[in-house]
């Protein structure tokens, strides 16, 4: 199989940088340096001004940017017996926000590629990708949420076919969706014992599959003793239960822990941590002690 790319980039702030992809999976691959060109799109340019001048006023950042990747290869299915040849057009706009001060601070990166197959009968797709993560103060240095959310293209199985970029077609790669929710109190009781109480909720999903997805929930309580002397105490309690969609089965985990610390100097610590788990994996129960 031969495959020929070349990508062009435009950005909010005018920037190119050169971007370089290996090729490994057939004995007949050629490998050619991607290189990212300008675009001169007015429009675009206009949002990048905006994005521009919402950073200038305050610790909001928004750039927004523009792709094009295009790919000539002469087996699109990663097939032995029949290839199909094609003309594939990648087009990703996407945007980066960044907040780094007030209520709200943390990054998102996303982008929508549509993938265009020309000279194929494959049918024109849409892939999206996300990477965003931050936390809300809704009381001052008291109660937070934190957040995490991602939309990625990953294999189905790691013994499975691979394909050097995701425009071609492969069987073995699915889109998966993570997101998470926590919320959580912190705070000091008589400034001799600190505590922070935790929720946690979180799911995965997979497009068009039940393999791998799940509902995750779960809560934790860890106190610290505020002693400033060479020693102090800690204790955690937590739960987590896991759902698996595929199974339809549940997994349970309980975890208490109590904990000494020891420091005769700045630059040494020990430690002992002990507790019991109870867990209920493949459908039975255990208990266990750790140390």
């Amino acid at each position: 199989m031969a495959t020929v790319m070349a990508t062009g980039m435009a950005t909010g702030m005018a920037m190119t940088r050169p971007r370089v992809d290996a090729l490994r999976f057939a004995p007949a691959t050629w490998h050619l340096q991607q290189v990212f060109v300008r675009l001169g799109s007015a429009g675009f340019l206009a949002l990048g001004a905006c994005g521009a001048s919402v950073q200038a006023q305050s610790s909001l950042t928004i750039k927004p940017r523009i792709g094009v990747t295009q790919t000539v290869s002469d087996n699109v299915a990663l097939e032995t017996t029949s290839p199909d040849a094609a003309l594939i057009t990648v087009l990703s706009p996407g945007v980066t926000i960044n907040s780094s001060s007030g209520r709200i601070r943390g990054n998102l990166d996303y982008s929508l590629n549509g993938v265009l197959y020309l000279k194929s009968e494959r049918d024109n797709s849409t892939q999206q990708a996300l990477n965003a993560q931050g936390v809300v103060e809704l009381v001052d240095d008291r109660v937070f949420i934190d957040t995490r959310a991602t939309i990625s293209q990953q294999s189905v199985s790691a013994f499975g076919q691979q394909a050097p970029n995701n425009s071609l077609a492969n069987p073995n790669r699915s889109e998966v969706a993570n997101l998470s929710v926590s919320p959580y109190w912190r705070g000091r009781i008589l400034s001799l014992v600190g505590f922070e109480l935790r929720g946690t909720a979180s799911a995965v999903n997979t497009k068009d599959s039940l393999i791998g997805d799940s509902n995750l929930s779960g809560a934790s309580l860890r106190i610290d003793g505020l002693n400033a002397g060479q020693l102090r105490w800690l204790a955690n309690l937590s739960t987590q239960k896991t759902r698996f969609k595929a199974s339809n089965t549940d997994n349970q985990t309980t975890l208490a822990n109590v904990g000494l610390r020891y420091r005769p100097d700045v630059d040494l610590e020990l430690g002992l941590n002990g507790g019991p788990e109870r867990s209920n994996y493949l459908g039975g129960t255990s208990t266990s002690s750790n140390y």
